[in-house]
């Protein structure tokens, strides 16, 4: 099996260069076939990239499986197995099948749906690149991304990080639009502007998708005079214009919100799907998401917090004694966000001689008039005293939505799928509040 190897991650924001040796442009001339092997890294961090015996594609990190298409127990790999960019941008797997008299045909029997996405080149990334364990790319002349599947992060700033292809920057106008067709992609998921002027996201290839499809779309201008685009101002607002004229918009995202650079979209969770505005220092100061499912990292409006939230990024615990903390998984960075209190309150009264004696503390994380708030009160028990004091429920600390949070009830606070913070989500899915806990500021 060969084995090409370099070590330098690409993390360039502008276009990525994919590495002669570990990549392969479009046409049959220039397929990976089985015995060969792409790979970066040694021992724990070493990414390889092959077509195994089974006629399927395969990635490892580490000497295990990360990820695998195309498996099929009825190719033998002495008849050529392969993987290859057909002229239209899909990427496919095959095989050669040959016959005693020389003769031959290929089959397809894997293909990744990126037809008409513009892509040239497919290549496997570096290890570390753009922060992750592994990456893997379709690019266009242009170096940016078409499709692409990446494993966890590996270094606290990945999430922020802006990957060629993934975002628009209003402040360079080259990046500040979409024109009908165009799109932007966290590799997996689209954010595309329809002919009609409709903004909208699909889960797959929006060029082969259905029409209608999308899981997300603004609104579509009510009289057509296309061409349309999607602009992206550097009042941080981004609307449906005409081509010719940004000034002249017909539905937009928000009123403004000064202050961000780059729209873009960004890697989440499996099951998330959404898009973020960032600050010029790549911070988070917008999104819109799909509402949270599955119950592991939310808590639902008006829901009591009950067990921990839980992401690929965050653990948040809230305990029996009023305190909370937040760990950053990937670092394994523990941060105390409320303090321990005490679990008893001892009281002092006099009933004909000096008695001191417990009150029980009651902790609570819950919803109350929109916020999330975490509040004491006590249990009274049975005492000596002729009156037993009850200390009232008195709020402590507490997490307030900016005004996207009294857009409708049924909020949501969400460990955030695949950043290291803590939001509050709308019903809308949009982004009420944010706050990190991770060693990278």
């Amino acid at each position: 099996m060969k084995i090409k190897s370099i070590e330098s991650p690409i993390n360039s924001a502008d276009s990525i260069t994919l590495v002669p040796g570990a990549s392969i442009t479009k046409g049959m001339a220039n397929k990976l076939g089985y015995g060969t092997a792409w790979s970066f890294g040694e021992g724990s961090q070493r990414v390889a990239l092959y077509v195994n015996y089974a006629a399927g594609l395969v990635v490892t990190f580490g000497g295990e499986s990360v990820y695998s298409v195309g498996q099929t127990s009825t190719s033998d790999p002495m008849f050529g197995s392969f993987l290859y960019l057909r002229d239209d941008g899909n990427l496919c797997l095959g095989v050669t099948h040959r016959f005693a008299n020389d003769q031959s045909y290929t089959t397809e029997h894997w293909c990744a749906n990126t037809q008409r996405l513009g892509g040239t080149s497919f290549g496997l990334l570096p290890t570390g690149s753009y922060g992750r364990a592994w990456g893997i790319v379709i690019v266009n002349d242009a170096g940016k991304m078409v499709w692409g599947r990446f494993g966890p992060a590996i270094v606290s700033n990945s999430p922020y990080m802006l990957i060629p292809g993934s975002y628009l920057d209003n402040q360079n106008t080259a990046l500040n639009s979409l024109k009908a067709n165009e799109f932007i992609t966290n590799g997996q998921h689209y954010l595309f502007m329809t002919a009609q002027g409709r903004i909208a996201l699909f889960t797959d290839n929006p060029r082969t998708a259905p029409t209608g499809s999308y899981v997300w779309a603004g609104d579509a201008p009510d009289i057509q005079q296309s061409p349309y685009m999607f602009y992206y101002g550097d009042d941080g607002n981004g609307c449906t214009t005409m081509a010719s004229d940004s000034t002249k918009s017909y539905w937009c995202l928000i009123t403004s919100q000064s202050g961000t650079r780059y729209l873009r979209m960004p890697l989440l969770d499996a099951g998330t799907w959404g898009f973020v505005l960032q600050r010029p220092d790549l911070s988070l100061q917008w999104g819109q998401f799909n509402r949270q499912t599955g119950g592991i990292n939310h808590v639902n409006e008006p829901n009591e917090w009950i067990n921990p939230l839980t992401s690929s990024t965050m653990n948040f615990r809230f305990y029996a004694n009023g305190s909370m903390d937040a760990t950053e998984l990937l670092t394994q960075t523990t941060f105390v966000v409320i303090p321990e209190s005490p679990t008893f309150l001892y009281l002092s009264c006099n009933n004909g001689r000096p008695y001191e004696y417990p009150v029980t503390m009651k902790y609570k994380g819950e919803w109350a008039n929109g916020n999330f708030v975490f509040r004491k009160s006590s249990l009274c028990s049975t005492c000596i005293c002729s009156e037993c004091v009850t200390i009232p429920v008195t709020q402590y600390f507490g997490y307030v939505p900016n005004w996207w949070g009294t857009q409708g009830l049924s909020k949501q606070l969400v460990a955030a799928p695949g950043f290291p913070e803590l939001w509050i989500l709308n019903e809308k899915g949009q982004m009420a509040f944010n706050k990190k806990y991770s060693l990278y500021v």
